[in-house]
């Protein structure tokens, strides 16, 4: 019973290791606070990867926009919201860039992925 335990174990681990991204972490980002992240690039498809919690629900906002480095322009709103959780999203186009990010009441986590091609092409939208 104890070997069938451990085959079962090996066999769910392999099968979720095979379907993670094997994509590199170009950028971390946290704070509590409003800030302009520092600048990092991107070539071809990036995921962004999102996290904000709160002691403070009722009083909680949060705002990401994506800025383009090289011309210091706003290029889109990424989230505008006063829920917590977390949440993806899948980028095609390589650059500069920086975040702007408006918090009130927030702790923010932000994780910036290169992707493949072909992890970009197997991603869903959560």
């Amino acid at each position: 019973m104890r070997n069938r335990l451990f085959a079962t174990t090996a066999l769910l681990l392999s099968a979720l290791a095979g379907s993670a991204s094997a994509g590199e972490v170009i950028a971390e980002f946290s704070g509590s606070r409003n800030k302009t992240t520092v600048t990092f690039e991107t070539d071809g498809p990036w995921l962004l990867e999102w996290r904000i919690n709160s002691d403070y629900v009722r009083q909680s906002s949060f705002e990401l926009n994506l800025i383009n480095a090289e011309t210091g322009l706003f290029d889109s709103r990424i989230l505008q919201t006063k829920r917590l959780g977390n949440g993806l999203k899948l980028f095609r186009q390589e650059g500069r860039w920086r975040f702007e990010v408006s918090a009130n009441f927030i702790d923010w986590y932000l994780t910036v992925e290169q992707l493949t091609e072909t992890e970009a092409e197997q991603y869903t939208p959560r």
